[in-house]
């Protein structure tokens, strides 16, 4: 896996290898070309302790493509919240990347909590298609 000097933050926050885990819920990162698994909410944001952030950025330098990554058990809300917040926190240092994406990993998906407000919010800010909702496991590729 070779890295590129796409990712402006500092690569201390990179995840070591390509599996990033929280509340029963994980990313797998299944690309064999250029990539970052940043580490957010327990990384570059985590001097900002009174904001809500997003677990994962996954800085994709072949397709020029950043993907916020929210782990979660449930309230698939607040990871939406989680992740618009993120989104705005940093769209500065990644506005070189097209449309960003979100992917919620969540242990139990409640379709009904796609009608809350704060996901109609993702939705606007990222359209629908950026948005990947899975159970327990995503494997990015």
């Amino acid at each position: 896996m070779t890295k590129t000097d796409c990712n402006p933050f500092d690569k201390i926050h990179n995840e070591k290898g390509n599996v990033g885990k929280e509340k029963n819920a994980k990313i797998i990162v299944n690309f064999s070309g250029n990539y970052h698994l940043i580490k957010v909410d327990k990384g570059i944001l985590k001097h900002l302790v009174n904001e809500i952030k997003c677990d994962y950025l996954i800085l994709n330098c072949d397709r020029n493509k950043a993907s916020f990554v929210e782990l979660k058990g449930r309230n698939l809300a607040e990871a939406a919240e989680q992740i618009l917040n993120s989104y705005k926190l940093l769209r500065t240092k990644i506005e070189n990347f097209a449309n960003p994406e979100a992917i919620i990993v969540v242990r139990f998906v409640d379709k009904n909590e796609m009608e809350n407000i704060k996901f109609r919010a993702l939705e606007r800010a990222f359209r629908t298609t950026n948005i990947k909702i899975q159970s327990r496991v995503y494997t990015y590729k």
